[in-house]
């Protein structure tokens, strides 16, 4: 091993040691607080619908629903893949429904149309954004992620995309009709 070989193996390694810290630390403490912002969110739109009388706040439909989000908050930082795998395997008593599909229940019982929309529309709100961060956290799902997003764009940068050539010509008149109507504006 040249000493320029040790170099760039030392610098890769200082990188990769980097990214990794970087993952473990503010990465997730970022992905947490933007999943907990989305949350809020989602929780401030479901009481603007009560303020607007659209939903009392003394309704049990309103109060299961902003308990289900208030926990979904509560327990953001909680959030990995290895807790969530152990929880969808081992589930739960069936006789026991779980907080957030009570939550969504009763948010069906909701009398106003518009309220039970914003009801919906938060709780799906809360899903995305703990379905996001469990992405952002976890360092297996992250990682995986990006190799599935990022294969055809390295195949195909390498040349070694079969259709490529045929995808091309495909492709050609449209790319041709783009650069006319650009000289044109």
């Amino acid at each position: 091993m040249t000493p320029l070989m040790a170099a760039k193996a030392f610098v890769g390694l200082v990188v990769f040691g980097a990214l990794v810290a970087f993952w473990l630390g503010p990465l997730r403490w970022f992905a947490t607080d933007w999943a907990r912002e989305r949350m809020f969110a989602a929780r401030e739109n479901l009481f603007d619908m009560a303020v607007m009388k659209h939903v009392s706040f003394d309704d049990p439909a309103y109060h299961r629903v902003r308990r289900s989000i208030n926990n979904s908050i509560r327990f953001a930082h909680s959030v990995t893949l290895s807790r969530f795998l152990f929880h969808f395997f081992a589930g739960t008593p069936k006789e026991l429904p779980s907080e957030h599909i009570a939550a969504r229940e009763m948010a069906d019982r909701i009398a106003d149309d518009k309220a039970r929309a914003v009801a919906h529309a938060s709780l799906d709100e809360v899903d995305n954004a703990l379905m996001i961060l469990l992405l952002l956290k976890s360092p297996f799902s992250a990682t995986l992620f990006l190799l599935i997003l990022l294969t055809p764009v390295v195949v195909a940068h390498r040349g070694r995309f079969p259709g490529r050539s045929r995808l091309r010509e495909k492709l050609r008149p449209f790319a041709d009709q783009i650069q006319i109507e650009a000289a044109l504006c």
